[in-house]
């Protein structure tokens, strides 16, 4: 049973989020549902990077519920990637996962003054 640190990234934002080997991912999304403070773990999906198919990157793997972290191969300072449900109105579906890139503090080249 060892201790980890999963970031869970959601547009701009990421938490660091403490977990143990043995979590379901259910356990998992309580623990961030309880940080965001506005959603409820049903509301929520994880996803990781799908390492399988190496020639289709970006691809990602729904985490299920059930299943603890050590059986998934989450490791310390793993990411997983997380969405809303956008509820009934809106069409009952997950929001996409959007990958933000982020640019540079300084330009390439530029030295230090």
């Amino acid at each position: 049973m060892a201790p980890l640190t999963l970031r869970a990234k959601r547009l701009k934002a990421t938490y660091f989020v403490s977990a143990e080997s043995n979590d379901s991912v259910l356990a998992l999304k309580g623990k961030l549902a309880h940080m965001i403070g506005k959603k409820e773990a049903k509301d929520l999906r994880l996803q990781i990077l799908d390492q399988r198919d190496k020639t289709k990157p970006g691809v990602l793997a729904t985490l299920e519920d059930p299943a603890l972290l050590e059986q998934l191969g989450l490791t310390d300072d793993a990411v997983v990637y997380f969405s809303y449900w956008l509820g009934e109105g809106q069409d009952g579906s997950w929001e996409p996962v959007q990958f933000i890139e982020f640019e540079p503090l300084n330009d390439e080249g530029e030295g230090h003054a």
